[in-house]
Formats: C-alpha cells, structure tokens, sequence
C-alpha cells in the first residue's frame, strides 16, 4: 500500500500518515503505538508521551529528535486561587 495517504481539510491538503504504517509503527523508547498529533506534524507515544517529528511527510522516529509532552489533564484546566490579600 501508499505510506501516505491525503487528508482535505478545508481548501488546503496536508499530509498524514497511512493507517497501515501507523499500525506498524511504535516508539523506539518503549515500543508502545504511536498516534498523530499537532494536525499531523508529530507522533505521540501515549505511555512515554514522547511527540516524534514528521519533517517532510517522513515520521522521524528517533528518541533524540522527540519532544517530552505532559498529558492533559483529564479533569480539564485548573484555576488557581489565589491567597487571600493580606490585611493592613
């Protein structure tokens, strides 16, 4: 098969990963499934959260060329309050 396939968005084209390469695809620190992320520009380990590259619609899958990204939070954003004024 195609190791791309395109994806239309809007009235541009960008280019994603094909399904099948993604199947086949895991991180090289911990040999999890990666998923894209970053409107197709990177590839998230879900376990290391490590985010590989993909520079010019190639997956550059090398631990020394990836990003560490925390999760998200799954109850979503916090405020933080702030300390009471202190008095005068």
């Amino acid at each position: 098969g195609l190791l791309y396939s395109l994806i239309f968005r809007g009235e541009g084209a960008v280019m994603a990963v094909d399904a099948e390469l993604l199947e086949i695809l895991a991180c090289p620190k911990c040999k999890s499934p990666v998923t894209p992320v970053h409107g197709g520009t990177g590839l998230r380990c879900g376990v290391c959260h490590r985010v590989y590259p993909i520079v010019d619609d190639i997956p550059v899958m090398l631990i020394d060329e990836a990003a560490i990204e925390e999760p998200p939070d799954p109850q979503g954003p916090r405020t933080v309050e702030e300390p009471p004024a202190p008095a005068e």
